[in-house]
């Protein structure tokens, strides 16, 4: 199932979360390790040595980029913060989504609803249960997002109708 991990529906949020931690660091590190290494230059006191303009335009230059590696992975890590926050709140509305699911969807009530004869392929099934379920879930849940929806959705419909029935 696509968009589906081990405990449930993966979410974008924590995806990209996870992404901007990452960037975050490694922004981070090289910016500060490439500061370091610019000073050291720049003091005569690695064994690359420069002369005149030269190291002062190299000096410069590079360390006008290593300073945008370190604003950019700030940026980043911010960035990060504020999905770890989102990512809490979905995992929260995952549960209570789950907890009504459970309470209020059955394969029974599915098929009662869409009256399926049976002519239809597994995937047009699929699809069509799918449909159902999203849109009794934004009957009670009116704002979650399409993502979540979609996520849950595919994910309880697996769940209802594991061998496609």
């Amino acid at each position: 199932m696509a968009g589906s991990g081990k405990n449930g529906p993966t979410l974008k949020s924590a995806d990209r979360a996870e992404e901007n931690r990452s960037s975050a660091f490694s922004l981070l590190l090289v910016g500060t390790i490439g500061l370091i290494l610019l000073i050291l230059y720049f003091l005569d006191l690695l064994p690359v040595h420069g002369s005149g303009f030269s190291k002062y335009l190299t000096t410069f230059t590079m360390g006008v980029l290593f300073l945008v590696f370190l604003v950019m992975g700030c940026v980043s890590l911010k960035t990060y913060k504020r999905l770890s926050v989102k990512v809490g709140d979905e995992e929260k509305l995952l549960k209570d989504l789950e907890i009504w699911a459970k309470e209020n969807l059955s394969a029974e009530s599915l098929n009662a609803t869409l009256y399926l004869d049976g002519e239809e392929s597994p995937e047009e099934a699929f699809l069509l249960r799918q449909e159902e379920i999203k849109k009794r879930i934004l009957e009670s849940f009116p704002s979650v997002s399409e993502d979540v929806l979609d996520n849950f959705s595919e994910m309880y419909c697996d769940k209802l109708y594991p061998n496609g029935e």
